[in-house]
Protein backbone atom coordinates (compact mmCIF):
# COMPACT_ATOMS: atom_id res chain seq x y z
CA UNK A 1 0.00 0.00 0.00
CA UNK A 2 2.97 2.16 0.42
CA UNK A 3 4.21 2.18 -2.73
CA UNK A 4 1.28 2.64 -4.03
CA UNK A 5 0.62 5.67 -2.03
CA UNK A 6 4.07 6.72 -3.45
CA UNK A 7 3.05 6.27 -6.55
CA UNK A 8 -0.25 8.81 -6.82
CA UNK A 9 1.77 11.26 -5.79
CA UNK A 10 4.09 11.22 -7.69
CA UNK A 11 1.20 11.23 -10.27
CA UNK A 12 -0.86 14.20 -9.06
CA UNK A 13 2.00 16.15 -8.57
CA UNK A 14 4.01 15.56 -11.82
CA UNK A 15 0.87 14.69 -14.29
CA UNK A 16 -2.48 16.63 -12.58
CA UNK A 17 -4.15 18.79 -13.92
CA UNK A 18 -1.68 19.56 -17.12
CA UNK A 19 -0.68 16.19 -18.47
CA UNK A 20 -4.14 13.93 -16.87
CA UNK A 21 -7.08 16.37 -16.29
CA UNK A 22 -9.42 13.87 -16.69
CA UNK A 23 -7.52 12.09 -13.55
CA UNK A 24 -10.46 13.36 -10.75
CA UNK A 25 -13.62 12.44 -13.40
CA UNK A 26 -12.21 9.16 -13.66
CA UNK A 27 -12.25 8.63 -9.83
CA UNK A 28 -15.19 10.76 -8.96
CA UNK A 29 -16.83 8.24 -11.32
CA UNK A 30 -15.50 4.66 -9.77
CA UNK A 31 -16.09 5.86 -6.48
CA UNK A 32 -19.90 6.68 -6.68
CA UNK A 33 -20.13 3.23 -8.32
CA UNK A 34 -18.15 1.32 -5.85
CA UNK A 35 -20.09 -1.26 -4.17
CA UNK A 36 -17.65 -2.60 -2.27
CA UNK A 37 -15.22 -0.84 0.74
CA UNK A 38 -11.74 -1.85 -0.52
CA UNK A 39 -13.19 -0.19 -4.12
CA UNK A 40 -14.20 3.00 -2.26
CA UNK A 41 -11.46 3.42 0.03
CA UNK A 42 -8.96 3.04 -3.01
CA UNK A 43 -10.91 6.08 -5.05
CA UNK A 44 -10.76 7.79 -1.57
CA UNK A 45 -7.08 7.94 -1.64
CA UNK A 46 -6.50 9.12 -4.71
CA UNK A 47 -8.85 11.84 -3.80
CA UNK A 48 -6.75 12.08 -0.59
CA UNK A 49 -3.47 12.97 -2.71
CA UNK A 50 -4.86 15.23 -4.94
CA UNK A 51 -6.22 17.19 -2.37
CA UNK A 52 -3.00 17.17 -0.19
CA UNK A 53 -1.16 18.04 -3.26
CA UNK A 54 -3.03 21.79 -3.77
CA UNK A 55 -3.36 22.27 0.24
CA UNK A 56 -0.96 25.02 0.20
CA UNK A 57 -1.11 25.60 -3.51
CA UNK A 58 -1.73 29.34 -4.86
CA UNK A 59 -1.71 28.76 -8.27
CA UNK A 60 -4.51 29.20 -11.37
CA UNK A 61 -4.68 25.28 -10.56
CA UNK A 62 -6.70 25.49 -7.68
CA UNK A 63 -9.82 25.47 -10.29
CA UNK A 64 -10.16 21.78 -10.75
CA UNK A 65 -10.21 21.79 -6.93
CA UNK A 66 -12.98 24.39 -6.65
CA UNK A 67 -14.83 21.85 -9.26
CA UNK A 68 -14.11 18.66 -7.17
CA UNK A 69 -15.14 19.86 -4.01
CA UNK A 70 -18.12 21.41 -5.59
CA UNK A 71 -19.12 17.62 -7.28
CA UNK A 72 -17.42 15.55 -4.07
CA UNK A 73 -18.04 16.93 -0.51
CA UNK A 74 -21.53 16.49 -0.47
CA UNK A 75 -21.46 13.53 -2.01
CA UNK A 76 -18.92 12.70 0.62
CA UNK A 77 -21.07 14.30 3.56
CA UNK A 78 -23.91 11.90 2.78
CA UNK A 79 -21.62 8.77 2.82
CA UNK A 80 -20.20 9.79 5.77
CA UNK A 81 -23.44 10.20 8.05
CA UNK A 82 -25.02 7.29 6.77
CA UNK A 83 -21.94 5.27 7.43
CA UNK A 84 -22.18 6.23 11.48
CA UNK A 85 -25.77 5.71 11.09
CA UNK A 86 -25.03 2.12 9.87
CA UNK A 87 -22.12 1.51 12.40
CA UNK A 88 -20.44 -1.03 9.54
CA UNK A 89 -17.31 -2.39 11.41
CA UNK A 90 -15.70 -2.23 8.18
CA UNK A 91 -16.43 1.80 7.42
CA UNK A 92 -13.67 3.01 9.92
CA UNK A 93 -11.01 2.74 7.22
CA UNK A 94 -13.27 4.73 4.65
CA UNK A 95 -13.74 7.38 7.14
CA UNK A 96 -10.28 7.78 8.38
CA UNK A 97 -9.40 8.83 4.92
CA UNK A 98 -12.70 11.23 4.52
CA UNK A 99 -11.66 13.06 7.54
CA UNK A 100 -8.23 13.30 6.74
CA UNK A 101 -9.34 14.77 3.02
CA UNK A 102 -11.39 16.90 5.21
CA UNK A 103 -8.65 17.78 7.33
CA UNK A 104 -6.16 18.44 4.18
CA UNK A 105 -8.12 20.43 2.18
CA UNK A 106 -7.17 24.18 1.36
CA UNK A 107 -8.77 26.43 3.98
CA UNK A 108 -9.66 28.77 1.07
CA UNK A 109 -11.63 26.09 -0.82
CA UNK A 110 -13.06 24.66 2.02
CA UNK A 111 -14.67 28.03 3.20
CA UNK A 112 -16.19 28.19 -0.53
CA UNK A 113 -18.05 24.89 0.19
CA UNK A 114 -19.27 25.23 4.01
CA UNK A 115 -22.82 26.14 5.36
CA UNK A 116 -24.06 25.72 8.47
CA UNK A 117 -25.82 22.92 7.26
CA UNK A 118 -22.25 21.14 5.89
CA UNK A 119 -20.87 22.45 8.83
CA UNK A 120 -23.20 20.78 11.27
CA UNK A 121 -23.34 17.66 9.76
CA UNK A 122 -19.21 17.19 9.31
CA UNK A 123 -19.03 18.17 13.03
CA UNK A 124 -21.78 15.18 13.78
CA UNK A 125 -19.22 12.90 11.96
CA UNK A 126 -16.30 14.03 13.56
CA UNK A 127 -17.51 13.71 16.96
CA UNK A 128 -19.06 10.28 16.11
CA UNK A 129 -14.90 9.35 14.50
CA UNK A 130 -13.37 10.81 18.20
CA UNK A 131 -16.14 8.32 20.38
CA UNK A 132 -15.65 5.77 18.31
CA UNK A 133 -14.70 2.34 20.16
CA UNK A 134 -14.38 -1.06 18.25
CA UNK A 135 -15.26 -2.68 21.24
CA UNK A 136 -12.20 -5.01 21.78
CA UNK A 137 -10.27 -5.45 24.79
CA UNK A 138 -6.27 -4.19 24.67
CA UNK A 139 -3.77 -4.32 27.35
CA UNK A 140 -2.99 -1.20 29.38
CA UNK A 141 0.36 0.95 27.16
CA UNK A 142 2.37 0.27 29.95
CA UNK A 143 5.80 0.70 28.35
CA UNK A 144 6.42 2.89 25.51
CA UNK A 145 6.98 0.06 22.60
CA UNK A 146 3.06 -1.20 23.61
CA UNK A 147 1.73 2.75 23.98
CA UNK A 148 3.25 3.11 20.12
CA UNK A 149 1.20 0.10 19.26
CA UNK A 150 -1.61 1.39 20.74
CA UNK A 151 -1.21 4.81 18.53
CA UNK A 152 -1.09 2.22 15.24
CA UNK A 153 -4.40 0.88 15.85
CA UNK A 154 -7.37 1.59 13.23
CA UNK A 155 -9.63 2.80 16.06
CA UNK A 156 -6.42 5.53 17.73
CA UNK A 157 -6.32 6.91 13.66
CA UNK A 158 -9.67 7.17 13.26
CA UNK A 159 -9.97 9.26 17.08
CA UNK A 160 -7.22 11.26 15.83
CA UNK A 161 -7.80 12.40 12.45
CA UNK A 162 -11.38 13.22 13.93
CA UNK A 163 -9.96 15.40 16.44
CA UNK A 164 -6.90 16.94 14.65
CA UNK A 165 -9.84 17.77 12.15
CA UNK A 166 -11.53 19.70 14.71
CA UNK A 167 -8.58 21.38 15.50
CA UNK A 168 -7.90 22.61 12.23
CA UNK A 169 -11.79 24.05 11.95
CA UNK A 170 -11.28 25.75 15.19
CA UNK A 171 -7.81 26.99 13.57
CA UNK A 172 -9.76 28.07 10.40
CA UNK A 173 -11.98 30.52 13.01
CA UNK A 174 -9.53 31.66 15.02
CA UNK A 175 -7.35 33.13 11.42
CA UNK A 176 -10.16 34.12 9.08
CA UNK A 177 -11.04 37.51 10.38
CA UNK A 178 -14.02 37.41 7.47
CA UNK A 179 -15.59 34.30 8.07
CA UNK A 180 -19.45 34.30 8.10
CA UNK A 181 -21.06 34.52 11.51
CA UNK A 182 -23.55 31.83 11.13
CA UNK A 183 -20.81 29.62 10.42
CA UNK A 184 -19.02 30.97 13.63
CA UNK A 185 -22.20 30.23 15.47
CA UNK A 186 -23.00 27.28 14.08
CA UNK A 187 -19.62 25.41 15.19
CA UNK A 188 -19.92 27.71 18.35
CA UNK A 189 -22.72 26.33 19.52
CA UNK A 190 -21.59 23.02 18.87
CA UNK A 191 -18.44 23.33 20.72
CA UNK A 192 -19.81 22.52 24.25
CA UNK A 193 -20.56 19.21 23.21
CA UNK A 194 -16.99 18.51 21.60
CA UNK A 195 -15.28 19.55 24.56
CA UNK A 196 -16.77 17.39 27.17
CA UNK A 197 -15.88 14.35 24.59
CA UNK A 198 -12.46 15.74 24.86
CA UNK A 199 -12.06 16.54 28.64
CA UNK A 200 -13.85 13.33 29.42
CA UNK A 201 -11.48 11.36 27.73
CA UNK A 202 -8.17 13.27 29.36
CA UNK A 203 -10.18 13.32 32.42
CA UNK A 204 -10.58 9.22 32.65
CA UNK A 205 -6.85 9.12 31.67
CA UNK A 206 -5.57 11.02 34.65
CA UNK A 207 -7.99 9.72 37.11
CA UNK A 208 -6.19 6.16 35.90
CA UNK A 209 -2.72 7.48 35.82
CA UNK A 210 -3.29 8.60 39.77
CA UNK A 211 -4.84 5.47 40.93
CA UNK A 212 -2.14 3.99 39.48
CA UNK A 213 -4.77 1.61 37.67
CA UNK A 214 -3.41 0.73 34.48
CA UNK A 215 -5.70 1.39 31.80
CA UNK A 216 -5.67 1.45 27.63
CA UNK A 217 -5.15 5.35 25.89
CA UNK A 218 -3.15 6.48 22.98
CA UNK A 219 -0.91 8.91 23.72
CA UNK A 220 -1.75 10.59 20.39
CA UNK A 221 -5.64 10.88 21.14
CA UNK A 222 -4.34 12.77 24.65
CA UNK A 223 -2.28 15.23 22.80
CA UNK A 224 -4.63 16.15 20.01
CA UNK A 225 -7.50 16.82 22.70
CA UNK A 226 -5.51 19.24 24.62
CA UNK A 227 -4.73 20.90 21.20
CA UNK A 228 -8.19 21.56 20.74
CA UNK A 229 -8.77 22.62 23.76
CA UNK A 230 -6.04 24.73 23.41
CA UNK A 231 -7.82 26.29 20.20
CA UNK A 232 -11.32 26.18 21.68
CA UNK A 233 -9.88 28.60 24.34
CA UNK A 234 -8.86 31.06 21.80
CA UNK A 235 -11.51 30.81 19.49
CA UNK A 236 -13.87 31.30 22.40
CA UNK A 237 -11.93 34.59 22.87
CA UNK A 238 -12.86 35.87 19.39
CA UNK A 239 -16.80 35.24 20.33
CA UNK A 240 -17.05 39.14 20.65
CA UNK A 241 -16.15 40.13 17.10
CA UNK A 242 -18.58 37.22 15.12
CA UNK A 243 -21.19 37.10 17.20
CA UNK A 244 -21.71 40.61 18.28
Amino acid sequence: RKALEEVLKYLVNREYPTKWPELLNIVVHKMTAATAIKELYGSLRVIYNVVSAFKDDLRDEQEPLKLLLAKLFPYLENLALNGIKKGDADFHSVLHIMIKTLQNTNQKQLLLYLTPTSLRSWLIVLKWGWEYSSGETHAPADDWNAMFRVNDLPETKLKVSAMEALVCFTQLFILNARIDAALFKTFYDIMPSLLDSAISYIGGVIRANEAQTPVFYAQACVNSAYRFLFYAVQMHNKVGEFLS
